[in-house]
């Protein structure tokens, strides 16, 4: 599986962010009512997977809006591009499309 930028970071600063409040639980805990060793075996079954999964939903939702407001400024960039009154009346020239080569290299006949 591929993640983006934004996702992989949202799931570090959740990693990292689960060790550090695993390392905050281990030093504050009721040693009354739970041992150390239990607290700390939650926090890695539990809070790290969740911290991390959390923070790549984030990241990923961060990546997708930034990616859909980079296409939407990008529309606005080509619209202001375009001038009607100060163009020759041709229409401009679409994009070139690069031809693929089949596959295996050229043939021969």
């Amino acid at each position: 599986m591929r993640l983006s930028g934004f996702t992989r970071i949202g799931a570090m600063i959740g990693f990292f962010g689960a060790i550090a409040i695993m390392l905050i639980s281990a030093v504050q805990f009721d040693s009354d009512e739970v041992s150390r060793k239990d607290v700390i075996l939650a926090e890695l079954l539990f809070g790290v997977p969740i911290f991390t999964i959390a923070g790549a939903a984030l990241g990923a939702g961060w990546d997708f809006f930034e990616k859909r407001s980079a296409a939407s400024d990008a529309r606005e960039v080509e619209s202001a591009d375009i001038d009607p009154e100060a163009g020759s009346g041709a229409p401009p020239e679409p994009p070139r499309q690069h031809r693929r080569k089949p596959p295996g290299g050229r043939r021969r006949r």
